[in-house]
């Protein structure tokens, strides 16, 4: 995709509600999934809560960042890989070609939401 100005660990509140997203390029967020999020505690995975409930809290957050007018595209770790590779850059570039086409790339409407953390040393 050739992309600058990518900014990892993009984070952003409303004073209610904070989310930090994986990357950031322009109005676009990237959000890399990994499947033990979703497979209980029980049996290994990550999850504490059922599948149903970390769906529905995904697209509660997802509908909560396209309110600042930001585009999201979601990978699977199994898109990283063989055929699906060559597809997820072509997917990718699309939903980045049309979040910029509909809020452009400029953020600095954005600097009164943004949350900032200092770096450790």
């Amino acid at each position: 995709m050739g992309l600058a100005g990518i900014e990892t660990q993009f984070e952003i509140t409303d004073g209610v509600r904070t989310a930090r997203f994986d990357l950031r390029v322009g109005r676009h967020i990237f959000e890399f999934d990994g499947r033990s999020k979703y497979v209980p505690t029980s049996d290994g995975g990550l999850a504490l809560r059922s599948v149903d409930d970390i769906l529905a809290e995904e697209k509660t957050r997802q509908d909560w960042a396209h309110g600042f007018h930001l585009g999201m595209s979601r990978v699977e770790w199994a898109d990283l890989f063989g055929r699906q590779r060559d597809y997820l850059k072509d997917r990718l570039d699309r939903e980045y070609v049309a979040t910029c086409r509909a809020f452009g790339t400029d953020i600095s409407d954005l600097e009164r939401f943004r949350v900032r953390r200092s770096r450790a040393a």
